[in-house]
């Protein structure tokens, strides 16, 4: 079977350093969203005035029984909000990126 001109391939064809580069791009955003949530956790007494910010629903109750836990959070924002695990983990991990910087 011939492949399409310009396709992607793994054999070192055409577009096989972009691959490479999108795959080390999104490893390094992963790890540093990761190391973020640990971050969060440690200082969830600061942060959790800028939670309340980003998602005005949440209470007081919810902020601390969440305590920085990026689990507790992705589940409450689920149910407060009704959003899929996919969203409110997409809202997440960008909120956890632009406030550790």
């Amino acid at each position: 079977m011939q492949q399409a001109a310009g396709a992607c391939r793994e054999d070192g064809g055409p577009h096989s350093s972009h691959l490479t580069v999108f795959a080390h791009v999104t490893r390094n955003l992963f790890k540093e969203v990761l190391m973020n949530w640990d971050i969060i956790e440690g200082r969830w007494t600061e942060m959790k005035g800028k939670a309340r910010e980003q998602w005005g629903k949440l209470t007081d109750d919810d902020l601390e029984v969440i305590a920085g836990r990026r689990e507790k959070l992705s589940g409450t924002l689920q149910r407060v909000y009704g959003k899929t695990r996919e969203e409110v983990e997409r809202e997440m991990d960008e909120w956890a990126v632009r406030h550790n910087r």
